[in-house]
């Protein structure tokens, strides 16, 4: 059973797909900065819904691979990627579920011997701060979020600056996209995110309901021969 969703509303300007993130506007330009895109170079097609234990993944295929223009291949490794799930016109957040409960909780504090060591005769703290099994579970977008960028050649031996993400799973069955945010790691304070971009639409499948895992792509063979770790239709399947 699908469980209710978390609609998080964003400015109008989302559903265009501006680079505005949430709702803090973005900075001023810098005229003598990249101009930095992201180009979805294979869009997710379908999957099947997963549960929520780690060995009931259902990862959504093909892998959304996403290109990135505008930066140097040197300068790469100070960028990383965020995916979220969103509604098909690009309005909600569905990443988590409406239900969620809160995300930790306050338990009483029962120091350990370890714990004596190291506070020393200091006072220990009265309660200890622990996640919730209900928030642990609240995800629907499962799987690794972030992403880091990989210098690889494709279809046509062309090099290019990319965001794979192979192991991505939905627990709800319906219509969505992917948000995918661009941002430059940084030591200072919040930044809005350098690129944004949002897949086609891709749908989840009840188990019932699921028609076939889509055929392995000639981009995923061609990555997964560079070394990437792409799951293919099939176990033996020809690189």
């Amino acid at each position: 059973m699908s469980q209710p969703l978390r609609r998080s509303r964003v400015p109008s300007e989302a559903s265009e797909f501006s680079t505005d993130h949430a709702n803090q506007p973005a900075p001023p330009a810098n005229p003598q900065a990249p101009q930095i895109s992201l180009e979805i170079v294979q869009n997710p097609i379908r999957t099947r819904v997963c549960g929520f234990s780690i060995h009931d993944r259902r990862p959504i295929m093909p892998p959304p691979i996403i290109k990135v223009h505008g930066i140097d291949d040197a300068d790469a490794a100070s960028y990383v990627m965020f995916a979220s799930l969103w509604s098909t016109d690009g309005d909600f957040n569905l990443s988590l579920s409406q239900k969620s409960g809160p995300s930790h909780m306050y338990k009483p504090y029962e120091p350990t011997e370890e714990d004596e060591d190291l506070l020393e005769g200091q006072k220990p703290p009265l309660y200890r701060v622990v996640v919730t099994d209900s928030y642990s579970k609240s995800m629907i977008l499962m799987g690794p979020l972030i992403a880091v960028s990989r210098n690889l050649l494709d279809l046509e031996r062309k090099p290019g600056t990319f965001f794979v993400y192979n192991d991505l799973s939905v627990r709800s069955s319906g219509h969505y996209r992917l948000k995918f945010e661009l941002f430059k790691l940084s030591t200072g304070g919040k930044e809005a995110p350098a690129a944004i971009v949002f897949s086609d639409i891709f749908q989840v499948f009840s188990p019932k309901d699921y028609p076939a895992v889509p055929d392995t792509t000639e981009l995923s063979r061609c990555f997964a021969r560079q070394g990437v770790d792409i799951r293919m239709k099939y176990a033996l399947d020809s690189l």
